[in-house]
């Protein structure tokens, strides 16, 4: 029998609405970070990550979120993601936002999607960013880092930190 996996949402599937639509049994579970990656909208429009070359800046970490992802929702997504074609499946390790009782870092093991042919920064798709907006709103409530989201999502979204209603 297939067990489920935990899945490292960074783009648009943060947006749990969108989640739940796309895979109804998966279920949010923290914040997390993927250390030594940089996060990009590729040529292709839509959010990417990969290998950071300088794993030692601050962009080269990527916040997201973990979910719950039974066999049947991880079907599901794959055709979301376009997996094989689009996007390739990987198991990566992430460090959860939330310490353990003695104040250490948690580490997890967690599946991502990653597109290896497509990691220069390109234009995003119009239609893209009202989920990212979402995807943000949605990230910053679950207590994703403000300040990684002002300097690494914004500026390739062409958001604005007024567009939402946070203190930045």
């Amino acid at each position: 029998m297939a067990t489920t996996k935990l899945y490292f949402a960074y783009g648009s599937n943060i947006w749990l609405d969108q989640m739940v639509r796309r895979c109804p049994s998966s279920t949010y579970k923290a914040v997390a970070r993927l250390p030594s990656y940089r996060w990009l909208i590729c040529e292709r429009g839509y959010a990417n990550i990969y290998p950071s070359p300088s794993p030692s800046t601050t962009t080269s970490e990527v916040w997201g979120i973990l979910f719950d992802l039974p066999p049947e929702d991880e079907a599901s997504l794959d055709r979301y993601e376009g997996f094989p074609f689009d996007y390739e499946k990987e198991m990566v390790t992430v460090e959860l936002l939330e310490k353990d009782s003695e104040g250490q870092t948690q580490k997890v093991e967690a599946l991502v999607y990653i597109d290896r042919n497509h990691t220069t920064d390109g234009k995003v798709k119009h239609e893209y960013i009202g989920r990212m907006k979402n995807a943000i709103e949605d990230g910053l409530k679950l207590g994703m880092p403000r300040g990684y989201v002002k300097d690494v999502m914004l500026g390739p979204l062409t958001l604005t930190p007024d567009q939402f209603e946070f203190e930045w």
